[in-house]
């Protein structure tokens, strides 16, 4: 109720719109909040400070107009403020050599130092470029200023600046209500987005991707190079993704690549090379602590390990332990490399372009590596006709034990990093050497050495995308468009696994190795999907300040998804790695086929009265 009070009182006859972003405003220049504009409250950071300058002012815009809610702050200083109905302030300052700094959303930020004065009056300009900026929104763009949906877009200039394989590595942090983690960490793995929080506990909470217009499902955004991206929007509340039906309820992230523009060919190179180290380990166990930890803990049976031929707990002070993350670690490059040629006429443009991406994991045996190249063609048959095409493709490979998997239990890698002894009581006994350490229980516990398995566990996967898409937009009228796309994309995935007589699940000294042997997998998929879309747009402006859109389409979209794969045991020549799989025993043949279809109609009306006045209705079904 009081914010309700707060919004009549301070805003009066101004534009909903304009109380909003002044609240907003607000919100963002104010912390800790000082008052509401109420002259003579003095914050709190001053109240002893006798000496302390008040500095009262008004703020207006380019007409002379008082402005609300504008953020009033120190620089350098949380003491701030904001002006109140009348645009007025106050505000105590501890000298006159500080620096205010007055904000309001839509308006350019102003500097102004106080000097020797004590009634300042300052002009905001309105950041008409920040405006009148064009964002991507389902089926269609619109200026921001006329936006009636939440949506956020990414600066593509800072993004880029991070050396990174996939643009879904650098969002994070750079988009209000957007989390990005990682479950792995590792080379090429999976990132995870999500857009305002979960909204199940149970489900899928990724968002949809629309890229260049075709919409999917949790993709492979590997086979995207960063550096050939235009823009990036980011939908985020249900008046912006309405129009996507129930496929956008966790949100969607419009992505556009970059295009042929008009003029004479362009060539561009960018290159980056970088080391990858860790900034932090776990603090593990010396020798010493290790020993006196196993005394304390069973006395009798650790001085028989670890005190025998004359040893004494002293003596483990200066003996150099193994230190399984400096085994397992290293540090590793990574080089980037993008080439793109582009140009055109007023009737032909086009874009080339192709990348290189080369992760060395810092674990060791582990990396990501990517060749990628791009073509698009934009065509106008005549002024009222024009066709494109787009083709994209990738081959990816990771390659790696994943160092998630089984963290939690003794058959993870981390859990034997971090779990393995740092020495043992025996002069002639070298951990380092011996795949696992005999003085355990191997019965019952499954620490391996950890450097043995990342060494030899095969752990590869190598995924080939294309993706091609076309268009053609027909001018009906001069106020009526048609719009029809089509499109594939179809990828391929390997996934091959391999354990010798040195890992793990292959060792004749472990549990799962007595049983299953040298063993391996292979599985094959592949999944194709199809989308064809067809939208008419009319835009009409009446009487200069009345500007109405209507846009109505159908949409059909289908899937297939095959899976193969074949896992044996025992493989008696472990030398001919996963060419020997056929002379095994076959554990498991998988096959199996699944596909979808989808038809959607879906509709939206905007209405703009001099972008003070917004309404929009989208529907989808």
């Amino acid at each position: 109720m009081r914010s309700l009070f707060l919004s009549k009182k301070l805003f009066g006859r101004r534009s909903a719109k304009f109380a909003m972003l002044a609240c907003l405003s607000a919100q963002m220049a104010l912390w800790p909040v000082v008052s509401y504009g109420e002259i003579g409250k003095v914050p709190y950071a001053l109240q002893a400070n006798q000496a302390a300058i008040r500095v009262t002012g008004r703020v207006v815009d380019e007409k002379g107009v008082p402005m609300p809610g504008v953020g009033v702050k120190v620089k350098g200083n949380p003491i701030s403020t904001v002006t109140n109905q009348d645009g007025k302030f106050t505000i105590e300052v501890p000298d006159e050599k500080v620096v205010l700094v007055f904000s309001f959303i839509g308006y350019l930020t102003k500097d102004r130092t106080v000097g020797t004065d004590r009634n300042i009056e300052v002009t905001l300009l309105e950041n008409v470029s920040q405006l009148n900026e064009v964002v991507a929104v389902g089926y269609g763009t619109v200026a921001r200023r006329d936006l009636t949906g939440s949506v956020g877009s990414v600066s593509m200039e800072d993004l880029q600046k991070a050396p990174v394989r996939s643009f879904d590595e650098a969002l994070a942090g750079r988009v209000a209500g957007v989390q990005v983690s990682s479950d792995t960490g590792q080379p090429g793995s999976a990132i995870n987005i999500i857009i305002r929080g979960n909204n199940s506990l149970t489900q899928d909470n990724s968002p949809l991707y629309i890229i260049d217009g075709f919409p999917l499902e949790n993709p492979n955004n590997n086979i995207i190079n960063p550096e050939e991206i235009e823009s990036i929007e980011v939908l985020k509340d249900a008046s912006s993704t309405a129009i996507y039906g129930a496929r956008g309820a966790n949100g969607v992230i419009i992505i556009t690549t970059k295009r042929g523009k008009v003029g004479a060919p362009k060539i561009n190179y960018n290159g980056s090379y970088g080391i990858q180290q860790i900034i932090r380990e776990m603090d593990l166990f010396s020798p010493y602590e290790f020993v006196r930890y196993q005394l304390e803990r069973d006395a009798t049976n650790s001085q028989q390990s670890y005190l025998s031929d004359g040893r004494t707990l002293e003596d483990y002070r200066n003996v150099e332990g193994v230190n399984w993350q400096d085994q397992l670690f290293n540090t590793r490059p990574m080089h980037n490399h993008n080439l793109s040629i582009s140009g055109g006429t007023d009737q032909t443009r086009y874009f080339v372009s192709g990348s290189f991406v080369d992760q060395k994991g810092i674990i060791t045996n582990s990396g990501y590596s990517r060749y990628q190249g791009r073509f698009n063609l934009d065509q106008y048959i005549n002024k009222n006709f024009k066709v494109g095409i787009n083709v994209n493709y990738s081959n990816l490979q990771r390659n790696g034990t994943v160092p998630s998997d089984g963290s939690m239990s003794e058959t993870g890698l981390m859990f034997s990093v971090w779990g393995y002894r740092p020495v043992t009581g025996k002069s002639i006994v070298d951990l380092e050497d011996d795949p696992v350490d005999n003085d355990l229980d191997l019965v019952n516990d499954s620490r391996f050495n950890p450097l043995f398995s990342a060494e030899n566990e095969l752990r590869r996967n190598t995924t080939n995308s294309l993706r091609a898409d076309g268009y053609a937009e027909y001018n009906i009228l001069k106020n009526l468009k048609l719009r029809v796309t089509g499109g594939l994309d179809r990828n391929s995935t390997k996934n091959e696994v391999f354990n010798n007589s040195l890992t793990r699940s292959g060792s004749p000294f472990t549990q799962s190795g007595k049983s299953n042997g040298v063993n391996g997998s292979v599985t094959l998929s592949e999944r194709s999907t199809y989308v064809n879309e067809n939208t008419l747009t009319y835009n009409k402006t009446f009487n200069k300040n009345h500007r109405f859109t209507a846009l109505a389409g159908a949409t059909f979209q289908g899937s297939n998804i095959m899976v193969n794969g074949a896992a044996a045991e025992k493989l008696p020549n472990e030398n001919l790695g996963l060419a020997g799989l056929d002379e095994g025993i076959p554990v498991s043949i998988r096959a199996s086929e699944s596909e979808y279809t989808l038809a959607s109609f879906l509709g939206r009306v905007n209405y703009n009265y001099k972008s003070k006045y917004l309404l929009t209705a989208s529907f989808r079904t």
